[in-house]
């Protein structure tokens, strides 16, 4: 179950907030505070072989054009 916060910010950061998430192709301002917040909890280097892993995945991705776009990128990243 989620629950909501309420959060206030200073109309200046709200409006830079806003502006990058429109350019990052965030649906909106809560995705991209979501996905931040997500990061700085659950922040974990990789291991070399997980590292390894990454790169295969890349490049089947590159040989077969399995790239989607970025926005479909952050949407499968988030529901994780």
């Amino acid at each position: 179950m989620n629950e909501q916060i309420n959060l206030r910010l200073p109309s200046k950061l709200l409006a830079k907030t806003r502006q990058y998430a429109t350019e990052h192709g965030y649906g909106t301002v809560q995705d991209l505070i979501e996905e931040t917040v997500r990061e700085r909890v659950f922040e974990e280097k990789l291991t070399p072989k997980e590292m390894k892993l990454v790169e295969r995945v890349i490049k089947d991705a590159d040989e077969n054009n399995g790239w989607g776009t970025e926005e479909e990128l952050r949407k499968i990243l988030r529901k994780r």
